[in-house]
C-alpha cells in the first residue's frame, strides 16, 4: 500500500466516529497531505485552527500545539509498524517543542515529521510546524519538537467508546 494511503487510514483509524479525546479537535482539523519512506520515513500534514485549539485571545494554545505535534510525529511509525514491531505507536518518552511563533484560529500550519531513528524499543522523530501562507505555501517556522517514543510490546491501538467500556466493567 502507498505510504500517504496507510498514514491517512491510521490517522482515520486514532479518530472514530464518536471519539472525544483530548486529541480529537487535532485529529478532526488535520489532513494527511504527504507521506514517503525517502529519505527516512516521514509525513506532511495540515491543520486549520479552530477555536477549540485557541486561547482566550485568539492564539494557537501552547497544549494545543503540543497535541498536535505529539500526534502527529507519531504518524511516521505507522509506515514501519509490522506484526511484532512497534504495532502500537508507543508511548512518549520526551516532546520537546521549541514555540518560535504563534498561529491564530483561521491560520492553516503545515507539519512535516519525520522518523530519525528505530530501534526495537525506542524512536526519536522530529518535527517542523510551519504557517502556510495565503497562497497556500508552507512559511515560516513557527515550532519545531523532537519526541522520543517507547514501544510497548503486545499492546495494539484500539479505541473503546466509553459506553462500552463501561459495559466491560459491570459484567466484571
Amino acid at each position: 500500500m502507498e505510504p500517504l494511503k496507510v498514514v491517512q487510514e491510521f490517522a482515520q483509524a486514532m479518530c472514530p466516529e464518536g471519539y472525544e479525546g483530548n486529541d480529537a479537535a487535532c485529529l478532526k482539523s488535520l489532513k494527511v497531505i504527504a507521506a514517503s519512506m525517502k529519505p527516512h520515513p516521514n509525513v506532511t500534514t495540515r491543520h486549520f485552527i479552530t477555536s477549540s485549539l485557541c486561547n482566550q485571545m485568539g492564539n494557537l494554545h501552547g497544549g494545543a500545539f503540543a497535541i498536535i505535534l505529539d500526534t502527529v510525529t507519531s504518524f511516521p511509525l505507522a509506515l514501519v509498524r509490522a506484526q511484532g514491531f512497534w504495532t502500537m505507536v508507543g508511548v512518549s518518552r520526551t516532546l520537546n517543542i521549541a514555540f518560535l511563533d504563534s498561529a491564530r484560529e483561521g491560520d492553516t500550519v503545515e507539519v512535516f515529521s519525520e522518523l530519525v531513528k528505530v530501534g526495537k524499543r525506542m524512536a526519536h522523530l522530529r518535527a517542523v510546524m510551519r504557517k502556510v501562507d495565503e497562497r497556500g505555501n508552507p512559511g515560516k517556522i513557527i515550532a519545531t519538537c523532537e519526541h522520543g517514543k517507547v514501544h510497548v510490546p503486545g499492546v495494539d491501538y484500539i479505541y473503546v467508546p466509553p459506553k462500552e467500556r463501561d459495559n466491560a466493567k459491570a459484567k466484571l
